[in-house]
């Protein structure tokens, strides 16, 4: 994965300063660079389908395609693309929904000055899953909480 001028992401959210600011961050890595940013989750997938990114930013709630939906779509798509998924204040049943839809983890968007770099290098590094087919996993660093089927049921019940 990767080209010569680095790795490519693309980076989703609807918030512009939350893009900038991450855009920010991601200036001072040598070995990435942003190629697109997208503000919904149907653009997330066209653009991913063309432009074929080695990782994918993915914001949980976002419009239009919700993050999870986005992540499913563009892992069918090619599933060589990483997601990392990104959240604000998302409650535990959606992020282990996110990672059952294929991305690798989920990370606060609090944590990401500390610790997006080197998540996105793990993301790369480790080998492409189908979770959307429903193969058992540990949940990667930042899918914290309860994870079983219980603890996803009995949160999307309230």
């Amino acid at each position: 994965m990767g080209s010569a001028n680095g790795l490519q992401i693309l980076l989703v959210d609807d918030n512009a300063d939350i893009r900038e600011a991450l855009c920010s961050i991601l200036r001072d890595c040598p070995d990435i660079r942003v190629v697109a940013e997208a503000t919904n989750g149907e653009e997330a997938v066209f653009t991913a389908e063309k432009l074929q990114p080695d990782v994918v930013l993915m914001d949980v709630n976002i419009p239009m395609l919700d993050g999870i939906a986005a992540t499913r779509a563009i892992k069918a798509q090619n599933s060589n693309i990483a997601v990392v998924g990104l959240s604000a204040n998302t409650p535990d049943y959606m992020v282990y929904a996110m990672v059952k839809a294929g991305a690798f983890a989920v990370m606060p968007k609090e944590n990401a000055v500390e610790d997006l770099y080197d998540l996105i290098r793990k993301a790369v590094s480790s080998t492409p899953r189908d979770f959307a087919a429903g193969a058992s996993a540990v949940p990667p660093p930042y899918c914290q909480g309860d994870t079983s089927a219980n603890g996803s049921e009995r949160e999307t019940s309230r």
